[in-house]
């Protein structure tokens, strides 16, 4: 599942000066607080993964999806256990973590997660979680402009121009979708 760490940034070494320079006992609180929001909804998962999914929370139904869903993106892109990132081109190993301990490799969303007819969409890639960091902070940044490109090149213009345009579609997701999209992804 991707995850972004400490007040939104991927690691310490992506977060402005100032904030790094914050006492650290500041930071272990909210580590210790996503850990214990993480340990709940993986507890969720497991407990109902052999069970009817039916009574289950969206949000705990989301969680698993998407962890699901980004297992299989980051299968499908790897080559021997490793992927390349779309934007920055730098190789990463499947289990790379980086400096607080959460995984490099996350999938890129082109059109944000939020947009729910996108956010399980197959052309999504893997990437690392810096350059996921620098596309979710600047939209129209270099990361972005060379995941872009490469979206162009394997679809065509007009195609990725629509995908864009569906950032902006108000849209929801439910229990029966999210149960066939673990159902699919878990093959």
């Amino acid at each position: 599942m991707p995850k972004i760490g400490l007040n939104g940034y991927a690691s310490v070494k992506c977060m402005p000066e100032e904030v790094q320079r914050e006492p650290k006992w500041q930071r272990g609180v909210v580590v210790k607080r996503k850990k214990a929001v993480l340990g709940y909804n993986s507890r969720k998962i497991h407990e109902h993964q052999n069970k009817d999914v039916s009574n289950l929370s969206l949000k705990v139904l989301l969680a698993e999806a998407d962890k699901k869903f980004g297992d299989w993106i980051k299968n499908r892109d790897a080559v021997m256990g490793k992927i390349k990132c779309p934007c920055c081109n730098g190789v990463f190993g499947l289990k790379d973590k980086n400096s607080d301990g959460d995984a490099v490799v996350q999938v890129l969303h082109f059109v944000s997660r939020m947009v729910f007819s996108r956010r399980y969409s197959e052309i999504n890639k893997a990437g690392c979680c810096y350059c996921n960091l620098k596309m979710h902070l600047d939209s129209k940044g270099i990361e972005y402009q060379n995941y872009r490109a490469l979206l162009v090149k394997e679809l065509d213009e007009l195609t990725v121009s629509q995908i864009e345009s569906e950032r902006y579609r108000i849209n929801r997701i439910t229990h029966s979708q999210l149960e066939e999209i673990i159902k699919q992804y878990s093959k």
